[in-house]
């Protein structure tokens, strides 16, 4: 029940002040009409005045009641014999929807993609800060979001894909109440309700269910279609009862009362409310406190019974400003992209029923920009030969260097090298075999230092080893050259045979390609001559030459044949 009280100053015997106390919840009353043929039946949202010295009837309509509704309503409701003498001290009630009010406007506190106020048959696009006034229609687009403060501070925030009318806003008894009306066609609304005054009122009314408040955090979801309408109740409670039960009995025993950590399913059909109890929080616990990557990916714990979630990011400190808003089948939510800001994150389980649960929040910094760049070489887990690796990676949008390191792991927690400052996207190391990782990060002209781009791996081999020359072979008109095969790990080797008439191999007479172990060469003419050969592997990488073979071609002797040719001759 409301009670108000009305003192009168003895100079001059008029109204100075009133007091007014709320006792009980208010389960929604309807608004009256102005002329009162049926007398309003007794709502919590009533205002009781307390009659003071000298007051009447009609002093008091004068002074409380809207244009239209007249004292002598006010007579009928309270059964007064004698409008002019009224007892001091007795109360009087008022039905809040006869106050006197005035219009009052919500104001756009926060927006984000496509939103648009559909007024006077025009629509125009959401603005921040804009006024919006009873008659006023909102549509909140696919991923795009709206918060409105009402007169009293409340807060209603529309996620993606809603519609909602502004069916009343006013303010009664002397700027100190407000009555607020919503009608959610589709979609999602979350309300903060601020504790109402005396004769305040917060409604929301669904195609399914109408809800009332005097205080209370709640959320609203209207099925595109099926008008199937879910209430869960997170602070407080609300009274919720059937849209149709509202209609042909105005009353709060038509509604059910729904208190904090429950949910109430409704359908426009005839049956009874669905209770459930909402999901407890998820474990948030293992989200890092730093995220570097977009595109964006948070996870958190899964929870046994649940196969879906509802995670929400907004700005740290403002959970007006909702930016991302997704249902998930995994314990993971993933979004395209989100600019580098300080962040909380929001999830919550949603049971088999569709219901969603309490939120768990962790905030969390992104620092993803300026982006690493992309590795171009070596490519990802090469196997290398040689000594001397080249490193290389595409230009950055805003980079002006680069920060490069080398690791023997893939934590980084003791880098090999560490080199800031690079100008050019390119590299040169020499280093001993062994498996490696490395990475990049961009830095802006400023200093700005983005983070580092995912570790790529590499393993360094040692180059084939020289193979040893086995003894020359000089068969007739050939000089037949054989080494040992290499090692069949190292991969199809090929090899290159150096033969030369000096040390230093200035003055080479063959040069052979060869995958073979072996060298088949014309005879070279008589004379000195040197031998050496290397392997190159299958990745290009070749070795060094093995030990130089010294090989001595002697000169012919043919005349030593001629006696014996003679000799032939004269047996003939």
């Amino acid at each position: 029940m409301i009670v108000a009280s009305v003192v009168r100053s003895r100079r001059a015997g008029t109204a100075v002040s009133f007091a007014l106390a709320c006792v009980g919840a208010a389960w929604g009353a309807p608004p009256a009409a102005r002329a009162v043929a049926t007398l309003p039946a007794a709502s919590p949202n009533d205002l009781q005045l307390q009659v003071a010295r000298g007051d009447t009837l009609i002093g008091l309509a004068h002074r409380h009641l809207a244009p239209g509704t007249g004292w002598r309503a006010l007579q009928r409701l309270n059964r007064v014999a004698e409008p002019r003498r009224l007892p001091e001290g007795s109360t009087l009630r008022v039905p809040a929807a006869w106050l006197k009010a005035q219009e009052v406007v919500a104001e756009v506190v926060h927006v984000r993609g496509e939103v648009n106020v559909q007024r006077d048959g025009a629509s125009e696009a959401a603005q921040l800060g804009a006024p919006l006034r009873r008659g006023d229609r909102l549509r909140v687009g696919p991923e795009s979001s709206l918060t409105l403060r009402f007169a009293d501070g409340s807060r209603l925030l529309l996620r993606p894909d809603s519609e909602l009318l502004l069916t009343r806003l006013l303010q009664r008894t002397g700027g100190t109440a407000t009555d607020t009306g919503l009608r959610l066609e589709r979609g999602s609304a979350d309300s903060r309700v601020m504790p109402l005054q005396p004769a305040g009122r917060y409604e929301l009314v669904t195609p399914a269910v109408h809800v009332g408040v005097r205080g209370t955090e709640f959320r609203t979801q209207v099925e595109a279609g099926s008008a199937v309408t879910r209430v869960e109740v997170l602070e407080g409670s609300v009274a919720a009862g059937r849209t149709e039960t509202r209609r042909e009995a105005p009353n709060a025993r038509a509604s059910q009362r729904v208190d904090a950590g429950e949910a109430v399913l409704a359908t426009p059909s005839a049956a009874p409310l669905s209770t459930a109890r909402l999901a407890s929080p998820p474990d948030l616990s293992a989200l890092a406190p730093r995220v570097e990557r977009v595109p964006l990916r948070l996870a958190w714990a899964a929870q046994p019974g649940i196969g879906a979630w509802r995670a929400q990011v907004t700005a740290e400190n403002n959970p007006d400003a909702l930016l991302l808003d997704g249902r998930f089948t995994e314990p993971s939510a993933r979004w395209v992209d989100l600019p580098d800001g300080r962040y909380e994150l929001r999830v919550r389980a949603i049971d088999g029923r569709g219901f969603e649960g309490f939120d768990a929040r962790r905030s969390f910094v992104l620092k993803a920009r300026p982006l690493p760049p992309f590795t171009s070489q070596p490519r990802a887990d090469a196997q290398l030969s040689g000594e001397r690796v080249q490193f290389g990676w595409t230009q950055a949008e805003q980079a002006a260097s680069y920060r490069f390191q080398l690791a023997a792991d893939a934590d980084f927690a003791a880098p090999l090298v560490d080199v800031p400052g690079l100008a050019r996207p390119a590299h040169e190391l020499t280093l001993p075999p062994g498996r490696y990782f490395w990475r990049l990060a961009s830095v802006r002209a400023d200093g700005d230092a983005g983070p580092f781009g995912d570790a790529q791996a590499f393993t360094l081999k040692p180059p084939p080893p020289a193979p040893p020359l086995a003894p020359p072979q000089v068969d007739g008109e050939q000089l037949v050259l054989r080494w040992p095969a290499g090692d069949p790990s190292l991969g199809a080797l090929r090899y290159e045979l150096q033969l030369a008439r000096d040390r230093e191999f200035r003055e080479v007479v063959h040069g052979v390609q060869t995958a073979e172990p072996e060298a088949v060469l014309p005879r070279p003419d008589a004379g000195l001559y040197y031998a050496r050969v290397r392997a190159v592997d299958a990745q290009g990488t070749t070795g060094p030459y093995g030990g130089v073979q010294q090989i001595e071609i002697p000169r012919s002797r043919w005349w030593l044949l001629i006696p014996a040719g003679l000799l032939l001759l004269l047996a003939l």
